[in-house]
């Protein structure tokens, strides 16, 4: 059963916590370009849609459609 889930391997962000021990920095190159996609998609009006705060808020939006 133990062998049931592969062992975790070391990510990108497990290096870059190890490099914050030492004072050093360095960046997660996939990270970025997605933070950077979203952002775009949010510019042109195709990001997610904002979360409802209160069921008021998501009782308005049941009754547009």
């Amino acid at each position: 059963m133990a062998a049931y889930y592969p062992r975790r391997s070391a990510t990108v962000e497990d290096v870059l916590n190890e490099f914050k021990r030492f004072d050093l920095e360095g960046f997660n190159e996939d990270e970025d370009d997605r933070l950077e996609n979203v952002a775009f998609a949010k510019l042109r009006g195709k990001g997610a849609p904002k979360k409802k705060r209160t069921a008021a808020e998501s009782r308005a939006n049941k009754k547009r459609k």
